[in-house]
Formats: C-alpha cells, sequence, structure tokens
C-alpha cells in the first residue's frame, strides 16, 4: 500500500518486457466530498423548489438548498 499526495493506491501486479512496463494499479476509494443525496435532502426539507417565472417554464426551476452541505442532483432524478 503506498500513499502519494493523500492519495491511495495499491500496486496489484506489474509486468515487463525489453522496452514496455505495465503496472496494475487500485485506487482505494475516499470520501474527498462531503455531501448529500437530492433525496435524503428533500426528505429532510433541506430543498426548496420553486418556477422560475409567473407564467411557468417546464424546463426551468430553481432550486433552493437550505443546508450546510452540498446536494447531490443526478441527472434523471425526479423533483416533485
Amino acid at each position: 500500500m503506498n500513499e502519494t499526495n493523500n492519495c491511495v493506491y495499491q500496486t496489484i501486479d506489474v509486468k515487463n518486457n525489453d522496452y514496455l512496463t505495465i503496472a496494475q494499479i487500485k485506487h482505494l476509494p475516499q470520501d474527498t466530498f462531503h455531501h448529500i443525496s437530492l433525496h435524503n435532502a428533500m426528505s429532510m426539507g433541506y430543498i426548496t423548489i420553486k418556477e422560475t417565472s409567473e407564467s411557468g417554464s417546464v424546463n426551468n426551476i430553481l432550486v433552493i438548498n437550505e443546508s450546510e452541505d452540498s446536494v447531490f442532483m443526478m441527472d434523471g432524478d425526479l423533483l416533485k
């Protein structure tokens, strides 16, 4: 197990011949960005969703994050 610049990795295998060396490296997961899911934020009441105009626009909404955390919203998440 090696650590370089706070990046933890493990060398699985190294193959080489006269001209080429190939190393198989496994990156160990790290939680470097704390966030909560959109579902959790909505269920905890941290998210407010509003129309962007009085007339309404199907493709445009305003999402207000009232929590201290970042909220992860993935393409395809349903907003009600």
